[in-house]
């Protein structure tokens, strides 16, 4: 799911300098990726034969996630469970360590993270604590509108999409991130606010170092006219 058309509004209200065309240009290319990865590219196919066919009703589809296959295939520094352990700790620090660990599903989102970077180029990484317990979230470049300084690893703003489960563009709310504050808008309009704890983004940068190398990762896709 990708809806488009208030996120240009909403980093505006909030002084946010962004290459609109090409964010959305690399949200499409994000979202189309990931439904490939999903096994969900129906609409793409369809799409696709619609174009080149005169005829591509009579063609009988079908679908072989190629895609999946190989970004696993790359992905293998997670192929074996790593092992894990905290140096110079008590043994309190290190139950709670490992309850981190557990909880958290760490190893899971890791790897998630590992796929997902190969697939996309680069992820948001959040930590947050979740139903008493710490969490490790993955996030999308299509759900994301990002601000940066003088390198795409140094962020000054994060825009954060929560589509929820509603089909309507109005009904879509946004977290907004500063080192200051963080906020909860919907239409546009905050409504929940408050100071930022820690200080910083709660969010950790992850890239492919060949995609990273060649592109400005937040920025990059092909600018419409």
């Amino acid at each position: 799911m990708l809806f488009q058309s208030s996120v240009p509004m909403v980093m505006n209200r909030k002084n946010g300098e962004l290459n609109t065309a090409a964010t959305a240009a690399r949200k499409r290319e994000a979202a189309k990726r990931l439904n490939y990865f999903h096994s969900s590219q129906l609409e793409e196919l369809e799409s696709l034969l619609n174009t080149y066919f005169s005829e591509p009703d009579k063609l009988q589809k079908v679908c072989l996630n190629v895609v999946r296959k190989i970004i696993v295939n790359l992905s293998q520094i997670y192929l074996q469970p790593p092992k894990r352990e905290l140096v110079n700790g008590t043994d309190r620090d290190k139950e709670i360590y490992q309850q981190i660990l557990e909880n958290s599903a760490f190893d899971a989102k890791i790897k998630q993270c590992s796929r997902y970077v190969k697939l996309l180029g680069n992820v948001l990484v959040r930590p947050t604590y979740r139903k008493n317990a710490i969490s490790i979230d993955v996030l999308t470049p299509n759900i994301l509108d990002i601000e940066t300084g003088d390198s795409p690893e140094e962020l000054v703003k994060v825009l954060l999409t929560d589509f929820g489960a509603s089909e309507k563009i109005e009904d879509i709310e946004y977290s907004f991130w500063t080192t200051e504050t963080w906020q909860r808008l919907y239409r546009g309009n905050p409504i929940q606010e408050a100071e930022n704890p820690y200080g910083v983004l709660p969010f950790i940068p992850c890239f492919d170092w060949i995609y990273y190398r060649y592109h400005n990762p937040w920025l990059s896709g092909q600018v419409e006219s």
